[in-house]
């Protein structure tokens, strides 16, 4: 990747883990969507939100993903194709930079329609609220989302900070399960870089390898993660089943390009 020198420093740098292997949907980075590719989709929704003083990269580690990437004039970071979680190849990209920024925002390379306003909401708790990482929830309202291990449900305390994340239903309520408010856990990530830098080093925990779930790592090591909440629904691309849904919601909102 070639540097503009004339830009030194940016305060915020976010990244999106793009890679081509995954084992459900190979080649996902690249499927088309209303004509666009996903990743050009997730740029533009990234680079929309308009975060003062900040970068935008795609991580990658495949030529074909660098390729179009190029083609719609983004900006990219060649990582390893070893890199075990996207988290993982943020922490690889940013060592790459030719400054140290403050804070890291990840978003997900297979959330064609991330909103900005998510982005932004992000970006105040680490910038305005001093939380060493950052995330995000919604209230669930569809109850078979409770019983799909897909789901991420998360538990919070009155701070607005994180307790728990689980693939199964938390909490467990004894008496009337309607009465409750269940959220689901919105994958971006937020970071200070001194936290990101930690948590790029860690090992797997005991309870990240239960559930499967990079944040529990990080809660397990004793670091807060604050957890703003949204009413943004919008579906993600994990299988080629997805497909459909995300062709939908693109033709229900006309609006977006």
């Amino acid at each position: 990747m070639t540097f503009n020198n004339s830009r030194h420093f940016a305060q915020t740098v976010i990244l999106i883990p793009a890679r081509y292997e995954s084992s459900r949907f190979p080649g996902k980075p690249l499927i088309k969507i209303g004509g666009k590719s996903m990743i050009s989709r997730v740029w533009d929704r990234v680079t929309s939100a308009n975060i003062p003083q900040s970068e935008v990269y795609i991580a990658t580690d495949d030529e074909r993903i660098i390729q179009e990437v190029i083609s719609f004039g983004g900006k990219y970071l060649r990582t390893s194709p070893d890199c075990p979680s996207g988290t993982i190849r943020c922490f690889e990209a940013c060592t790459q930079l030719p400054y140290e920024p403050e804070f890291i925002i990840n978003v997900q390379g297979d959330e064609p329609f991330s909103s900005p306003d998510d982005i932004r909401q992000l970006h105040d708790l680490l910038h305005k609220q001093n939380a060493p990482i950052a995330t995000l929830k919604r209230k669930i309202k569809d109850t078979h989302e409770l019983d799909n291990p897909h789901c991420v449900k998360v538990v919070c305390d009155v701070y607005g900070r994180a307790m728990y994340f689980s693939r199964s239903v938390i909490p467990f309520v004894v008496n009337n399960l309607a009465e409750h408010t269940y959220f689901r856990h919105i994958g971006i990530y937020g970071f200070n870089k001194k936290t990101f830098d930690a948590v790029g080093q860690m090992n797997k925990g005991m309870l990240y390898k239960a559930e499967s779930l990079e944040q529990l790592q990080w809660l397990e090591n004793g670091h807060a993660i604050f957890v703003g909440t949204t009413t943004h629904e919008a579906p993600a691309v994990d299988s080629p089943e997805d497909l459909q849904l995300v062709e939908k919601y693109l033709a229900d909102n006309p609006f977006i390009e």
